[in-house]
């Protein structure tokens, strides 16, 4: 016998995110409830410049109490495409469109109580265009070499899961030739 889900319902939504109670029927036939977190999925974006430098954000986390290095990125609004909502969040976070595009990967963000999925983009062909941000967002852009935000990642100043992923992948592609 496998885990069984017995019921669900939704306790608590919210824009982008809701908590369900789950109660399940475990494989010894024992019963167990659970909370689980599930977010609308979100996108990353890592722009690279015609001369390979990258932009990243500089921007205040309340929940951290403090400046985080990251790549730039959203949440997918409810009637855009992930797309559409990568070049939303370029615009607004860092000023910027982009004529090439490149969806590198998709990957589930994911612990045994919270998941959401996460979809990262590389964008080049970079132009400046007025910035847009939103009331309670403190964002400086950064710019650096790829090496210096490996240095970064290794070094833990770069500590988001997508911002981390995404610089990898980014990596590994130029590598291996693709981008």
């Amino acid at each position: 016998m496998s885990t069984k889900v017995l019921s669900q319902k939704t306790v608590l939504k919210a824009d982008f995110f809701q908590i369900n109670e789950v109660n399940l029927q475990l494989k010894d036939g024992s019963k167990r409830t659970y909370l689980d977190g599930r977010r609308d999925p979100s996108v990353c974006v890592l722009p690279m410049d015609e001369n390979g430098d990258i932009y990243l954000i500089k921007q205040y986390r309340y929940m951290y109490e403090k400046y985080l290095l990251q790549t730039i990125g959203g949440m997918v609004e409810h009637k855009l495409s992930p797309l559409e909502s990568a070049k939303k969040e370029l615009a607004e976070e860092a000023g910027m469109q982009a004529k090439e595009w490149l969806e590198i990967g998709r990957y589930n963000a994911a612990t045994s109580i919270l998941t959401w999925e996460v979809i990262m983009f590389f964008a080049k062909g970079l132009n400046m265009v007025e910035k847009n941000l939103e009331a309670d967002e403190d964002i400086t852009l950064v710019k650096m070499s790829l090496t210096g935000a490996l240095e970064k990642v290794f070094s833990g100043e770069i500590t988001t899961v997508p911002s981390i992923t995404l610089i990898l992948w980014v990596d590994k592609l130029r590598q291996l030739g693709k981008i």
